[in-house]
């Protein structure tokens, strides 16, 4: 009987962090409309965003970090959403599942903008969809300045997107 009672508790328990972690992907958030510049200057100075959730809380922190060269050159920089508070280590939301390489959406390398807005890859607006956490993510860039730092590569000098997070 006390193993049955064990069980059962246990299965409860289970079943309950089930809920919460099916509960924790369908969370709706309040929509969101903001702006974001990096340029070499204010890589300090890093630009984040808290996304609320639909009950008021800070449900994800929304941010754009930059990658530089050795030679201290901002070569990239990358839309990163992240669990507000202490799952925020984790990895960007904005990753693609499983197994992946190369170039996504959420990235923006200066190379990819030499030949000027329209040819870079992805376009202007891209959208990104995240079904597991019923959120959709669109950025369109603004401006995006690069100058050449070595004969196949760029720096970028500004990068400006318009970013809208909304629920599916």
């Amino acid at each position: 009987m006390t193993l049955r009672l064990i069980r059962f508790a246990s299965w409860l328990v289970v079943g309950a962090f089930g809920v919460v972690s099916i509960a924790a992907t369908s969370m709706s958030i309040v929509p969101l409309r903001t702006s974001a510049r990096i340029t070499p200057q204010s890589i300090g100075s890093r630009w984040s965003v808290p996304v609320k959730s639909s009950k008021g809380h800070v449900a994800y922190i929304l941010s754009l970090e930059p990658e530089v060269d050795v030679g201290n050159h901002l070569v990239s920089a990358e839309l990163v959403l992240r669990p507000a508070g202490e799952n925020a280590a984790k990895a960007n939301l904005l990753e693609p599942s499983g197994n992946w390489h190369g170039l996504q959406p959420y990235m923006f390398p200066a190379n990819g903008f030499a030949t000027g807005l329209a040819k870079a890859p992805f376009g202007e607006t891209r959208k990104l969809t995240l079904k597991n956490l019923g959120v959709q993510v669109q950025v369109t860039i603004t401006e995006a300045k690069v100058t050449p730092i070595s004969s196949d590569g760029y720096q970028l000098d500004s990068l400006s997107l318009d970013i809208e997070l909304s629920n599916l």
